[in-house]
């Protein structure tokens, strides 16, 4: 299932670089697409796994630690 986070404070494609490397080691999420331009992050999240809000939950929780605001979109 796709899931996109709006991201907020990406100012470059390191910032990119450094958020796709770091979701795509959360354990669910099966690929990850920064858009630095439209400033989201696109996730295919693998709900076979586990709970998709615990996913994303942790993405979020990830995303903040970084430096970034993250929020889901609807």
């Amino acid at each position: 299932m796709e899931k996109i986070i709006s991201i907020d404070g990406m100012h470059c494609k390191s910032c990119k670089a450094l958020l796709e490397n770091e979701l795509i080691d959360i354990k669910g999420i099966v690929s990850v697409e920064v858009l630095l331009d439209q400033a989201n992050a696109r996730l295919n999240v693998d709900h076979n796994l586990e709970s998709e809000q615990i996913i994303v939950d942790e993405v979020l929780m990830k995303i903040r630690e970084l430096g970034y605001s993250a929020e889901v979109k609807e």
